[in-house]
């Protein structure tokens, strides 16, 4: 996501301190925009980004709320120099923001919008035609008023996106099913048996008390009894593979003819092309 994070300072030295600081960061020049209305209608020190217009206008391009471009003016016009860095990596945000903050030099901009609430506001001045004249005309069209031209290029941002491939679900539940087993059972019987005999009675058996035999019968019976066991465990694993995948697609970029008349000379330039993750465009403020 491209944010612009913007802020004012009294002098020339602050801003470019700060700027400096930006571009040890790790900041692009063309990225870091220093404007001041003491330089007219060039009033800006940014690198190779070019905004057309004053320096008045040039807060338009910075893309700052116009709710706020009264403040901005006012600045500009009591001398202070205002500088705008467009952040496209969200990781240098907060380093950005540090290194804005931390001059002694810098205004709180909230104090500055009460400050210049009735201050006047200039809307943005229409872009004024070149003076072909001076400047000279190229074949199939007029010179820009900053006599530059763009080189635009398109940048191919690979990103990466979670989605759902399907899911695992383990699910444990109880139910009954029938089960035979196998089980000897003993009994044990009483029988009367009754031989005949026939001999004569001993001495020792005359006379005995009376006599009783008792004997008891006994059976088995199958008891049942259940005892729960853990027989297996089932568990879910997660590995990640890694797959890599060739990205080919198309970018526009511009090329540009160098054409000299005086030498019959041409040359011509070409955009570099890059690539890498990104996000959509905005801007806020920081103060």
């Amino acid at each position: 996501m491209h944010r612009a994070v913007t802020a004012i300072y009294r002098t020339s030295d602050v801003a470019d301190l700060v700027r400096r600081d930006l571009e040890q960061l790790g900041i692009a020049g063309h990225n870091i925009t220093v404007l001041s209305d003491t330089a007219g209608a060039s009033g800006s020190t940014s690198g190779a980004q070019g905004l057309a217009g004053s320096a008045m206008d040039r807060l338009y391009d910075l893309g700052i709320p116009e709710d706020d471009i009264r403040t901005y003016q006012q600045a500009l016009r009591n001398g202070d120099y205002v500088v705008s860095v467009d952040v496209d990596d969200e990781s240098y945000l907060g380093r950005v923001q540090e290194i804005m903050r931390r001059p002694e030099d810098a205004y709180d901009l909230d104090e500055l919008d009460t400050q210049y609430a009735s201050a006047d506001y200039i809307p943005r001045q229409p872009a004024a035609s070149a003076d072909t004249g001076s400047l000279g005309q190229r074949s199939g069209g007029e010179i820009d008023q900053d006599s530059t031209v763009k080189v635009v290029e398109e940048r191919l941002n690979v990103g990466k996106q979670e989605v759902a491939g399907g899911a695992v679900r383990v699910r444990s539940f109880v139910r009954e099913v029938p089960v035979e087993a196998e089980v000897e059972l003993r009994s044990t019987r009483v029988y009367i048996e009754r031989r005949p005999v026939d001999r004569p009675v001993n001495p020792d058996e005359m006379g005995l008390p009376d006599q009783v035999l008792e004997a008891h019968e006994t059976a088995e019976v199958a008891v049942v009894g259940k005892e729960a066991r853990v027989v297996e465990e089932i568990g879910l694993r997660q590995e990640t593979e890694v797959q890599h995948q060739h990205i080919q697609d198309t970018v526009r970029k511009t090329e540009v003819e160098i054409e000299d008349e005086r030498t019959g000379e041409r040359s011509s330039l070409t955009g570099g092309t890059t690539s890498g993750t990104g996000g959509t465009g905005g801007s806020s403020r920081t103060f």
